[in-house]
């Protein structure tokens, strides 16, 4: 005869089999299906803002402001041109997104002088990056441009956004003047963030100046008990360290030169914005 216990036994540790095996099956099959495994991972591509950018040897541009709307879908960009205006008859801006590769619309919205207000539209709900060409057009000569094989329109920099990275806040319309005294706050911000890391590197040079000159005075009085070999060597460190020193010394004047430029510029900062607006009202 069977033992009932021993088949029911069986079968309970059957069933059990099959529960575990089951949920092997349910989770393989949630994973290839969701692309959880697959999923792309996107290193982070953001330009930095309110720091040089180097266009050319000579040139540099400079992001005062990079802000998404999530509301309306839209970015603003300021950006501070330097003097490419010099070199380029004009100065244009293409945008893409990366999560379909299609372009995006652009418009310059507002221009100061070599700053320009580009806003974009019409970004997917789920981009993840944003690259946005800086191009310059130098007017060729027909003659020059068949003898080159080549148009005046080059790509000078990309700069790129990243959902990650980039700031979200309200994009408002403006006018004119409104929109005058909003760039030059945004400039004014980024040179006082510049004195303030200046400042802070000064304080750090300092600190390492008053370093050297107590660890040059131990040296000195260390000499005291020293054999002449010895002597010979701490003199070599004594003079490095002074070296040292008299190096911070000139870096130390320099920033301060720096901040000297950075005082200046707000001013004359200020002063345009001042000129600007009364042309505005006139």
């Amino acid at each position: 005869m069977f033992n009932k216990d021993k088949v029911n036994l069986r079968r309970k540790s059957n069933r059990m089999y099959m529960t575990i095996l089951g949920g092997v099956f349910l989770g393989l099959a949630f994973f290839l299906t969701s692309g959880f495994v697959f999923e792309e991972k996107v290193e982070v591509l953001s330009s930095p803002v309110n720091e040089d950018i180097k266009v050319s040897s000579t040139e540099n541009v400079v992001i005062n402001r990079w802000i998404y709307d999530p509301k309306t879908g839209q970015m603003e960009v300021i950006i501070d041109t330097g003097h490419l205006k010099n070199e380029y008859d004009t100065i244009d801006f293409e945008a893409f997104q990366r999560s379909d590769g299609s372009e995006v619309d652009t418009e310059v919205v507002f221009q100061y002088e070599d700053h320009y207000v580009v806003r974009l539209e019409g970004l997917s709900t789920d981009y993840t990056q944003v690259a946005l060409d800086l191009i310059g057009t130098k007017e060729v000569p027909e003659e020059e441009e068949a003898e080159e094989e080549q148009s005046g329109r080059s790509i000078l920099r990309t700069l790129y956004a990243d959902y990650r990275e980039v700031e979200e806040a309200s994009i408002e319309e403006r006018e004119s003047g409104e929109y005058i005294s909003y760039t030059t706050d945004l400039i004014i911000e980024g040179i006082r963030e510049n004195i303030q890391t200046v400042e802070e590197d000064i304080k750090d040079l300092k600190a390492d100046s008053k370093d050297a000159e107590e660890r040059i005075a131990s040296l000195r009085e260390d000499k005291v008990y020293q054999t002449d070999e010895e002597k010979l060597q701490t003199d070599n460190d004594i003079n490095a360290l002074e070296v040292k020193k008299n190096e911070t010394a000139k870096e130390i004047e320099r920033l301060k030169m720096d901040l000297e430029r950075f005082d200046d510029k707000i001013q004359k900062t200020e002063q345009r914005e001042r000129e600007q607006l009364l042309e505005t009202t006139d």
